[in-house]
């Protein structure tokens, strides 16, 4: 029986979210609890918890190691997301790009941005999500607005690591 997306829990949509976009592939190695709680901006429980009912959807498939199983095993309901999100979210990532809001700061409300766009809060929250799902902006537990994620230099060195290995593959 196919479960409700909605009744997974906030961190589990995120990184359904991610998976869906390509951040995680079937057969990658799942992150562990600690890289989750950096990434995602949530606690343990909330980690633990979203891992446990991803086991249970069949969205990760256990052992070790932990890995993202393929889509047709999931046993659950994706939504998808309302029409102009994906163009909204990249209306918010520009402001951010351009300065409108400064990495850690606190992003206006959903309702403030539907506001702002002449758009829907609906359409604005799937934008947030989808900017979650790609790691630019993360949770924030009082839902008064999302704090930018500042930029991390892990991302910088892998893609270093990753250019230098293939530099030196060229002749």
């Amino acid at each position: 029986m196919a479960v409700p997306v909605d009744l997974l829990g906030e961190a589990a949509r995120i990184v359904l979210w991610q998976i869906a976009h390509g951040t995680y592939k079937p057969g990658d190695p799942f992150p562990g609890v600690a890289e989750l709680e950096y990434l995602l901006g949530f606690t343990a429980p909330a980690v633990h918890h979203a891992r446990r009912n991803l086991l249970q959807c069949g969205v990760l498939h256990p052992g070790p190691p932990i890995v993202v199983a393929p889509p047709k095993r999931w046993r659950l309901r994706m939504p998808n997301p309302a029409p102009g999100a994906e163009r909204t979210a990249q209306r918010i990532l520009l402001r951010i790009k351009n300065g409108s809001y400064p990495g850690g700061t606190l992003l206006p409300s959903a309702s403030e941005l539907a506001e702002q766009f002449g758009i829907s809060r609906l359409v604005v929250q799937d934008a947030l999500r989808l900017l979650a799902a790609h790691a630019i902006v993360t949770e924030y537990p009082p839902r008064v607005g999302r704090p930018l994620i500042p930029p991390r230099p892990l991302k910088y060195r892998l893609v270093r690591e990753a250019l230098r290995e293939d530099l030196a593959k060229r002749p």
